[in-house]
Parts: structure tokens; sequence; C-alpha cells
């Protein structure tokens, strides 16, 4: 004899089976552990005037390997980019706020980036230098090692392409991968 499941009790099963892990809260730690675990991240970065870009993050023994790449800059000028305190909202760069300065650094950065422990965290550029852009709408690339920033804390933040006199003209939230 077989014992016939209704079809209200399949729905109180499905139910169960999909809604109460989602109702059931993580192991303690394990929130954090999934934030400390990000070995890696990136911001796409699409702005004004058809720009592109990604801006890449990568923990290494002796900082975070930054790696910013752009194309479709079209003034020769060079380029400050940043960390931002907020995530761009709709791609909207304004979103963002100020930049990411947990340690309240001053800015822009002393003695050009010589000693990154005194910049603001979210100075990209005042670290590792500017995006230099020859005005030919050419990839543009800067490469360098971040001894101040840490890829946890980076997360869910907007990294930001400026024009030489400020206005955010590309940006991108920061995403682990």
């Amino acid at each position: 004899m077989y014992h016939q499941v209704t079809k209200p009790a399949n729905g109180l099963a499905l139910a169960l089976f999909v809604f109460l892990p989602a109702c059931v809260p993580m192991l303690p730690g394990a929130e954090a552990q999934q934030a400390g675990g990000c070995q890696s991240a990136s911001a796409r970065l699409v702005g004004m005037y058809g720009i592109t870009g990604t801006a890449y993050f990568r923990n290494t023994p002796g900082g975070a390997a930054v790696n910013v790449v752009v194309n479709g800059l079209a003034r020769q000028e060079n380029h400050p980019f940043h960390i931002h305190a907020s995530a761009a909202i709709n791609n909207n760069c304004a979103s963002t706020g100020g930049h990411f300065n947990p340690t309240r650094a001053p800015f822009p950065c002393p003695g050009s980036g010589s000693n990154q422990a005194a910049c603001e965290a979210g100075d990209l550029s005042g670290k590792g230098g500017p995006l230099r852009a020859r005005g030919d709408r050419s990839t543009t690339t800067v490469q360098y090692v971040d001894r101040v920033i840490n890829i946890p804390e980076i997360l869910n933040r907007g990294v930001v392409v400026h024009d030489s006199q400020g206005q955010r003209i590309a940006c991108g939230n920061i995403v682990c991968y």
C-alpha cells in the first residue's frame, strides 16, 4: 500500500525547502569569513563619452596589486582615480560620495605617494600615479602595489575616474570575483 501525499502537503514541503534556509541566520562568523575570504575584486568602469574600463584588485604578499585599464579618454591629460565611500547607484558617479578615507588622511597624497601610509586609502592615483591619457581614446593603464587598501574593506564601494578638473567621468562598483 502506497501513501499518497496530497497537493497541499507538497506545497508545504516546497515552501519549507525554498524559504526556510533564507529565514535561518548564518553561523556566527560566516558573513565575516565570506568577506574576509575575497582575494580578488574588480570594478567595471562605464562613463561619459564612451569611456570604459576595469579596475582590478588582487591580494599579494606585498599588498593589493592594483591594475586600472581605461579606454576612451579623449583629452591628453592626467586623470586621477579614487575609491569612493559608496557604490554608484545606477551608474550615477555623483552617488559615490567622497573618497574612501577611514583614517582621515590628508588629500592630496603628501610627497607624491612615496609614503602610501600617509595617503587616503581611496587615493589610488595619489599612490600609483594618474592615468596618463594620450588623447586618442587608446588604452591607458596604471599598475602598482597598494600597501594601504584591504580588499574586504573596499568591496561595494565605487571607483571613480576624474578629468583634470575633478569632474567624475567614469565609475563602477567593486565586487569580489
